[in-house]
């Protein structure tokens, strides 16, 4: 099967400050032709000189695109994106990815993340109609999440999110996110039996240590595999 090829569409930088203690930018985009998108889609870039896209996964916010992007000094893709300019324009292309959208009537949605994996949830807080959003992220320090929490308590303000907990991986008690979740073990049990949506974005290695404590709540507590919960739309991945 040859690849499909992605429409290239030309973007305007809005915004981008300067990287936080952790090497990490919020950019704000705005497409130049209108598009119709939505959080938790993905823009491919291809940064000048590189034949490879990067992929990013975005939050839609008004008509605009976010991205977190975490600078890495050998990073291509990285360092040229963190170097754009307000007023720049960048080539990227936009793709759907309608497995990771916010679900808009489960009864509740956990939106669990680690570092840039925060990016499509700082869009998908703005779409909820219900108050029944928590976002669980882990970062290294508080400071970490001080880029993405206007966007946080923004959305609880309105109504339109529950709560948020940080795990933080370079303070004295140090935790992961699975580690809030295996502390929460019957709070996520009852969330799964009745209908809620997990979401994970984020790193591999959060996914893969987030599916070992899920399953193992939902084979101990409910008597069910983690796949049955999966195949029935309830756990929701893009992880990179």
């Amino acid at each position: 099967i040859g690849k499909k090829t992605l429409k290239v569409d030309e973007y305007t930088v809005l915004e981008n400050p300067e990287v936080n203690i952790d090497s990490t930018a919020i950019i704000k985009l705005r497409p130049t032709n209108l598009m119709n998108f939505q959080s938790g889609d993905l823009l491919s870039v291809i940064p000048e000189g590189s034949q490879k896209p990067r992929i990013y996964s975005i939050a839609r916010v008004g008509d605009d695109i976010l991205l977190s992007v975490k600078k890495h000094d050998m990073g291509i893709c990285s360092v040229y994106l963190c170097n754009l300019q307000k007023g720049d324009t960048l080539k990227a292309s936009l793709e759907r990815n309608e497995s990771f959208h916010l679900v808009p009537d489960a009864p509740s949605v956990w939106l669990i993340g680690n570092g840039t994996g925060i990016a499509p949830y700082l869009g998908m807080m703005g779409e909820s109609k219900n108050s029944s959003l928590k976002l669980i992220w882990g970062g290294r320090t508080k400071s970490s999440f001080d880029i993405y929490k206007p966007y946080v308590e923004k959305a609880i303000e309105d109504g339109r999110m529950e709560k948020y907990e940080l795990a933080l991986s370079r303070v004295d008690n140090r935790k992961y996110v699975q580690d809030i979740l295996a502390q929460q073990e019957d709070e996520v049990a009852k969330a799964f039996d009745s209908g809620a949506v997990f979401m994970l974005c984020g790193s591999m290695a959060m996914q893969s240590s987030v599916l070992e404590v899920l399953s193992r709540i939902t084979s101990t507590k409910l008597d069910q595999s983690l796949s049955s919960f999966q195949h029935n739309g309830q756990l929701l991945k893009d992880c990179y």
